[in-house]
């Protein structure tokens, strides 16, 4: 069944999810304005917007308890716009560029762990996107339907509905805030806008935690 009513979430789920929200506000509030300095500046800019976007409804669908499945299916996209993201402006070749925007650059011809290793090296902060190649194929199990997340919705007593632990629900929402503001690091590098850096810094001692399983 799908739930109409829930029961309140433990009071540290309610403040992960609070963390993960201020998060979003701290990176909209800073987002720059206008389009980029240059055509890589400016489509670096439109993927951060998707990662804003998913990570934003990641935040709403798990505050709600009203779709939690719908959130898990979100988190592998979030990942994806940030990974493509920084590797067309960090790695692509002027080519590449001009294919994908004339659509004959297909980006899922290159694997996931290629591409994060690529971005991780140019990137230049650490190891980021690489800890998600061992994830990654559960990842796209939840989004596209796949095994674990059809019996997340087997519940103990025989009937079909979301059963999804409150310890997933904290670590998808406090990995989904961990992809964006570090993509947004990237962003806010990539288009001169170093001078926020240090503030949104201050923020990862409350995301940590490497990827893990969902």
């Amino acid at each position: 069944m799908i739930p109409i009513s829930v029961e309140p979430y433990e009071i540290q789920t309610q403040l992960v999810i609070d963390r993960a929200e201020n998060v979003f506000r701290q990176i909209v509030e800073r987002t720059p304005e206008g389009l980029g300095a240059a055509d890589k500046e400016t489509l670096l800019m439109t993927f951060n917007s998707v990662v804003i976007e998913h990570f934003r409804a990641i935040c709403i669908l798990c505050r709600s308890q009203m779709a939690i499945g719908s959130a898990f299916a979100l988190f592998r996209p979030l990942v994806d716009a940030a990974l493509r993201g920084e590797w067309l402006y960090l790695c692509a070749s002027p080519e590449q560029m001009e294919r994908f925007m004339m659509r004959s650059f297909d980006l899922g011809s290159i694997k996931f762990s290629t591409m994060a290793g690529d971005v991780d090296r140019a990137a230049g902060i650490g190891r980021r996107m690489e800890d998600f190649t061992g994830v990654y194929r559960q990842m796209c199990d939840f989004t596209h339907t796949g095994h674990d997340a059809v019996v997340r919705r087997l519940a103990p007593d025989g009937g079909i509905e979301p059963t999804y632990p409150e310890e997933k629900i904290r670590l998808l929402v406090t990995q989904a805030a961990s992809v964006a503001l570090l993509h947004f690091i990237v962003v806010c590098k990539a288009t001169a806008h170093d001078d926020v850096v240090p503030r949104l810094m201050e923020l990862l001692p409350l995301l940590e935690g490497a990827p893990s399983v969902l």
